[in-house]
């Protein structure tokens, strides 16, 4: 039994002046134009391989640093609400919820606290 190759043929056609072209090329380097268009094919799909996994590594590594800014992002902002609302309470006599009230209120959203069993802010 003889092996059968896993290939599939393709076959297309080419307007004269790219045809014209290819044709130069197979004379340069002495192969068919079957060949040349073969090798061709196969060259541009292995180079939108690489390209397409090169753009994928770059995205990755480009959402992995906006998840790491938004992250230091949300830090600084829960630090600065804490820090207001620590400042309320001392210096404008509020107690806690009051003054994290306010402080949400001018931030314009819902402030939630992500540590669980967090100490008030008061002394």
């Amino acid at each position: 039994m003889a092996k059968e190759k896993a290939t599939r043929q393709i076959s297309f056609r080419l307007d004269f002046e790219r045809a014209g072209k290819l044709e130069a090329l197979t004379k340069k380097e002495g192969i068919s134009l079957h060949e040349k268009a073969k090798q061709m094919v196969i060259a541009a799909l292995d180079s939108r391989d690489e390209k397409d996994e090169m753009r994928d590594l770059a995205l990755a590594e480009v959402q992995g640093k906006v998840e790491q800014v938004l992250e230091r992002s949300e830090g600084l902002e829960s630090g600065i609400k804490e820090t207001f609302i620590a400042l309320f309470q001392r210096m404008g006599g509020a107690n806690e919820s009051e003054a994290r009230a306010f402080i949400e209120f001018v931030f314009g959203k819902e402030f939630q606290q992500r540590e669980v069993g967090r100490a008030p802010l008061t002394q």
